[in-house]
C-alpha cells in the first residue's frame, strides 16, 4: 500500500515503472506467502490459528503431531491389553479341548460298551423271531382250517355289505348336500347389547345398504369356521343409522348370550351387494303340505337377497342357472303318493342342479338357509278341507308371474 502511494506521486518516468516492477514482485510474493500458509494451515485438524505465520503453522503441526503420538500410545496400551486378552483365551481354550477329549474317550467307552449289548439284545431277538416264526406258521394253519368253514358265511356277508355300501352312498350323498356349503365370512360384529331391553347395535348402517326386518344368526366371537359353529342366537333390525342398527333378539339361551364382539351373519345379504338364489324343490315352511315357494322368495327378498330362478308348481323352470348366482337353495323332492306336489318338479330340479354344478354356483339346504338366516320357526298353518281351500284361494306364482289384479 506504501509502494502504491508513493508511486502515485512519481512523475513518468523510469523511476516510477522501476516501482511498479517491485510493486508486482512484492504483490507476487505475498500471494505466494499467503498460498502456503493456507496448505499448511488445511493440513492441521481442529486449529484455530489466531495469526497466519510460518511460525504458527509450524507451532500447530507440532501440536498436531503430539496429539498423533498421544493416540498412539495409547492404541499400543490397549493393543498390549488385547494381547494379554488373547494369551487368557488361548489357555482356557486349551483346558477346554483337553476336557474334551477326556469327554470323547469316556463315550467311546460307554459307546462299545452299549454296542456289545445291542449284539447280544439281537442275537436274543433273532431266537425270539425264530420260535414266533414257528408259531405263526401254526397259527396260518389254523386260519386256513376256519377260512374253509366260514367260505358259505362269507358269502352271505358280502351280499350284506353290498347292500350296506349303497344305503351308505345313498346317505353320503344326502349328507354331502347338507354339509356342503360353507358361510365362512361374517356380515358385521355386534357393538352394544341391552339385556333387559332384549335389544342390541351392531356395526351396519344405511351406508351398508341394510334395511329393515333383516334377521341375522348371531356366533360367538371365538368362532372362525361357521359351516362347523353353531349359532347362539337370532337378531332381527328394527331401526337403521347411517353406520350402525338397532336391532331386537328373536331367540338367545341365557346360558350363553350374546355378547359385544359376536360375530352376525346371513347367507341372502353382503354389506354393499345384494345376493341372488335359484330355488328347486318343495319347500312347506309351515307343515301344511303345500309347497311355500312364494313365501320362501319373499322371505329372501326382505333380507336384501334376490330369487331370479326357480319353477312353479307345474315344474315349469323361470329364469336361467349362470355364474352370477351364489346359492341354489334346495327343497324336499317329491314323494311318490304325493297328491300336493306335481312330480314334474322332481326332474326340474336335478336339471337345475346339473346346472348349477355346471356354473360353479354352490347348493345349499334350505334348512340350513333358513337357520343362518336367523329364522327359528315359521307360524304352522291349520289345514283347511281340500275343496274349501282351492275354492278360496287360488295358487301365486312369485314375482312378475303374478296377475295385475293379485298385485
Amino acid at each position: 500500500d506504501s509502494l502504491r502511494g508513493f508511486g502515485a506521486g512519481l512523475e513518468s518516468g523510469p523511476n516510477k515503472d522501476l516501482l511498479r516492477e517491485v510493486e508486482r514482485e512484492v504483490v507476487t510474493l505475498k500471494e505466494n506467502f499467503d498460498r502456503v500458509v493456507r496448505s499448511y494451515s488445511s493440513s492441521v485438524d481442529g486449529e484455530d490459528l489466531q495469526e497466519t505465520t510460518y511460525l504458527t503453522v509450524i507451532n500447530a503441526l507440532n501440536s498436531a503431531l503430539a496429539k498423533m503420538h498421544t493416540d498412539y500410545n495409547v492404541k499400543d496400551r490397549q493393543r498390549a491389553l488385547a494381547e494379554q486378552e488373547k494369551d487368557a483365551l488361548e489357555r482356557d481354550l486349551t483346558v477346554r479341548i483337553n476336557n474334551l477329549n477326556t469327554e470323547i474317550e469316556n463315550l467311546s467307552d460307554q459307546l462299545n460298551k452299549e454296542k456289545e449289548d445291542s449284539r447280544l439284545a439281537q442275537q436274543e431277538l433273532r431266537e425270539s423271531l425264530n420260535k414266533n416264526l414257528a408259531q405263526l406258521q401254526r397259527a396260518q394253519s389254523d386260519h386256513e382250517r376256519v377260512q374253509s368253514a366260514l367260505s358259505s358265511e362269507l358269502t352271505v356277508k358280502v351280499s350284506e355289505v353290498s347292500k350296506l355300501e349303497e344305503d351308505y352312498r345313498i346317505a353320503k350323498r344326502k349328507n354331502d348336500q347338507l354339509t356342503r356349503e360353507t358361510f365362512d365370512r361374517p356380515d358385521g360384529q355386534i357393538v352394544k347389547v341391552f339385556p333387559e331391553m332384549s335389544s342390541a347395535i351392531i356395526d351396519l348402517g344405511k351406508i351398508h345398504g341394510l334395511n329393515n326386518n333383516h334377521t341375522f344368526s348371531v356366533y360367538d366371537r371365538s368362532i372362525t369356521n361357521f359351516d362347523k359353529g353353531k349359532e347362539k342366537a337370532s337378531i332381527e333390525v328394527v331401526r337403521i343409522l347411517d353406520r350402525q342398527a338397532e336391532v331386537r333378539i328373536t331367540m338367545e339361551d341365557p346360558r350363553d348370550p350374546i355378547l359385544p364382539g359376536d360375530w352376525v351373519l346371513t347367507p341372502v345379504w353382503e354389506p354393499g351387494q345384494k345376493i341372488l338364489f335359484a330355488l328347486a324343490g318343495v319347500f312347506d315352511l309351515d307343515g301344511d303340505g303345500y309347497s311355500d315357494m312364494e313365501r320362501l322368495i319373499q322371505l329372501i327378498r326382505n333380507n336384501g337377497g334376490d330369487v331370479i330362478a326357480y319353477h312353479d308348481e307345474d315344474g315349469l323352470m323361470q329364469g336361467e342357472i349362470n355364474p352370477t348366482i351364489r346359492y341354489l337353495v334346495l327343497g324336499e323332492s317329491p314323494q311318490p303318493g304325493d297328491l300336493n306336489v306335481n312330480p314334474a318338479i322332481g326332474g326340474t330340479m336335478n336339471k337345475m342342479k346339473a346346472e348349477a354344478e355346471a356354473n360353479t354356483v354352490q347348493i345349499i339346504d334350505f334348512s340350513r338357509l333358513l337357520q343362518r338366516m336367523g329364522v327359528r320357526s315359521i307360524e304352522k298353518v291349520e289345514l283347511l278341507n281340500r275343496s274349501v281351500r282351492e275354492r278360496q284361494f287360488q295358487s301365486r306364482l312369485p314375482g312378475g308371474t303374478l296377475k295385475d289384479a293379485d298385485r
